[in-house]
């Protein structure tokens, strides 16, 4: 059968990981479509590998520079679009699909001429029932995003719809008139904030953005850059170029103070954990988010990770008791995180209110869910999303948030309770520079949805 699409594989140096992918998508129930691998200047052999595995099965467009995630994709969806496909399916170099992946998409999508990009259910790779994401929302009130069910174990409590404001480019089939009408993707992002910003553009558009539970893959997501600031540096500043362009005026201020807040405590974090070139990272990005830098980053803003004994001190915290007790004031996926890295076998029980209870008792069904937490019973661990939100008062024995911070003796304890008053004075001195800094930003791009659309 014809099915008039195309999925397009952008692969930058994940050889390996490009072959499984390929042969995945080659053993999908749905036939008929053309592949078309984009590799971005890779140095691993991967043009050679694909073309010795998979002959003329593919088409290899080989670019000469890496042109990012958004750039790669783009080079791939414009020679489908030149061959009038209906749709095209987008797919990261480190997925696995479902057989009936492809296939589960393409018929929604036939079926509902409304919707203009359809995303799959995306697992962990290395948690194969557990969630990654289900698409997402943009939360205004925090700026930033919030994926749906990420963490959870799958169950028949997941809905098999969910509208969203974009669906992540690793696994989505878009209708390819809606791209004539919205556009490509925004090259100048390079990587990260890319899709977000292009499904959100064509929600404006008045299209809807689904994500389908009946089409399901497996996501390595993070198999490079962790030993970089790679994805900080992007993440910062490709975020603050997104919500300058998109956000109503009155909520700019409100931005700028969420933007020192977070930088703050990242900078204050970084600093007792000795991660400065995390921190000189954030900072650099924030300064050319605000002097319009796009595209691949300058010199001198990657630098490599520094090595935290964050993961090391809850690790000997774990391994020294026979078992512990967790008490969660965090999101599902924060804890779901926590619990992973601690491994269940060592959890006593978890401490829930009653609205949560029902819901940890499907997802750890293997862990007493307890009511009420009894001081001194056990040796017990607090989850927060971040560590500087406790007030380090209850009789806990260790405090750790989602970024794996550690909260244990006296001394950290201290360095701790100083945050608030450091924090009041960054605040006072920098908001009014951010705020001008943002106007200023607006007033020489543009801000209103409807002048992007118009670019």
């Amino acid at each position: 059968m014809k099915t008039k699409m195309a999925v397009v594989i952008c692969n930058w140096n994940g050889k390996d990981w490009l072959v499984r992918c390929i042969k995945s998508v080659l053993s999908s129930s749905l036939e008929g479509f053309e592949l078309i691998v984009v590799d971005n200047a890779s140095t691993d052999g991967s043009v050679d590998a694909i073309i010795e595995q998979f002959g003329d099965r593919i088409k290899i467009i080989a670019n000469k520079e890496n042109k990012g995630g958004s750039g790669g994709f783009n080079t791939g969806i414009r020679i489908a679009l030149k061959k009038g496909y209906k749709y095209i399916h987008l797919l990261d170099n480190d997925v696995i699909v479902d057989p009936k992946a492809i296939e589960e998409l393409f018929y929604f999508m036939e079926k509902n001429p409304n919707v203009a990009a359809a995303g799959s259910k995306i697992y962990s790779f290395d948690q194969p029932n557990q969630l990654q994401e289900l698409g997402a929302s943009i939360n205004w009130n925090e700026f930033n995003i919030r994926p749906n069910y990420k963490g959870y174990i799958d169950d028949e409590t997941i809905p098999e719809l969910i509208e969203c404001d974009y669906v992540p480019a690793c696994s989505v089939m878009i209708r390819t008139e809606v791209i004539k009408k919205a556009g490509l993707m925004d090259e100048s992002f390079f990587i990260y904030w890319d899709d977000i910003e292009w499904f959100y553009r064509m929600r404006l558009a008045g299209y809807r953005i689904v994500a389908n539970s009946r089409s399901k893959v497996w996501h390595k997501m993070g198999a490079a850059n962790k030993t970089s600031t790679f994805s900080t540096y992007y993440f910062w500043r490709n975020r603050i170029n997104f919500f300058l362009n998109y956000l109503d005026d009155e909520l700019l201020e409100s931005f700028a103070k969420q933007i020192i807040k977070e930088a703050f405590q990242a900078v204050y974090m970084c600093n007792y954990n000795k991660q400065y070139n995390v921190a000189k990272t954030i900072l650099l990005a924030i300064e050319d988010a605000l002097k319009g830098l796009r595209g691949k980053a300058p010199e001198g803003r990657i630098f490599e990770r520094e090595k935290t004994n964050a993961f090391d001190q809850l690790a000997k915290f774990v391994n020294n008791e026979k078992r512990i007790v967790l008490i969660p004031q965090c999101e599902f996926r924060v804890l779901q995180s926590i619990v992973g890295q601690i491994g269940e076998a060592k959890i006593e029980a978890i401490v829930a209110s009653n609205e949560d209870k029902e819901l940890l008792e499907l997802q750890f069904p293997t862990i007493n869910i307890r009511s009420v937490y009894e001081k001194g019973t056990l040796p017990s661990i607090a989850v927060y999303n971040h560590v500087l939100d406790a007030d380090f008062t209850n009789d806990i024995d260790l405090y750790v948030d989602q970024y794996f911070n550690v909260v244990q003796s006296e001394e950290d304890r201290y360095y701790m309770a100083n945050y608030k008053t450091m924090y009041q004075i960054y605040q006072s001195i920098y908001f009014p520079v951010l705020k001008q800094r943002f106007l200023d930003w607006r007033e020489k791009n543009g801000s209103s949805p409807q002048s992007v659309l118009d670019k």
